[in-house]
């Protein structure tokens, strides 16, 4: 398939993602996400998953790329955030967000909240990508940043990089961002 079949393809796929889940990327976050999940070798390892549209791109992407795994983490806890209301109740849309778009297999959805996650064990041959989309005050991403960010050799991801967590984090732990799609951002020391 030629770069530009394979462009209207991936557009197709995305603009379906984005007309059948609900989420907050943009279309244009959407693709930059897409991007680096394809060049992903070793495992890809999202930290907040809503319901289930990151997901989905990651997982689409994976498969038409270097079909690394996805594992999503994501214990769903009550919380607000930005304003809107999370929890349990975001759970069985991401599970049916990843039946409907048959990644079902693809994706493995890790119940517990990313501190609980020990990282040379779950990923001993380290992480392709880190995307970073859970709570997004200061403490949360750092602790997520800490905790992952050593055994990525890959890309990490920001969401909402502009808001104050991630911006603190990502200036404090002096990552340079070398591309941004919306609010979106990819970064590397």
């Amino acid at each position: 398939m030629n770069g530009e079949k394979m462009k209207q393809k991936v557009n197709r796929h995305l603009k379906t993602v984005l007309q059948n889940t609900e989420g907050y990327m943009t279309f244009e976050e959407m693709e930059l996400l897409y991007k680096c999940a394809m060049q992903s070798e070793l495992p890809i390892v999202e930290i907040g998953a809503y319901q289930g549209r990151s997901t989905v791109v990651l997982g689409i992407g994976a498969s038409e790329g270097k079909d690394a795994m996805v594992y999503s983490i994501d214990h769903h806890p009550s919380y607000t955030d930005g304003g809107k209301q999370f929890g349990y109740q975001d759970k069985r849309p991401l599970i049916d967000n990843l039946v409907k778009f048959e990644l079902i297999r693809k994706v493995d959805i890790i119940n517990i909240p990313s501190y609980g996650v020990n990282v040379c064990k779950v990923f001993p041959e380290g992480i392709g990508l880190l995307f970073i989309d859970g709570k997004h005050d200061y403490q949360s991403v750092m602790q997520d940043y800490i905790r992952f960010g050593s055994s990525v050799k890959g890309d990490i991801l920001f969401h909402d990089f502009t808001w104050e967590g991630p911006r603190k984090v990502i200036k404090e732990f002096g990552l340079k961002v070398v591309e941004s799609a919306g609010n979106l951002a990819r970064t590397e020391l």
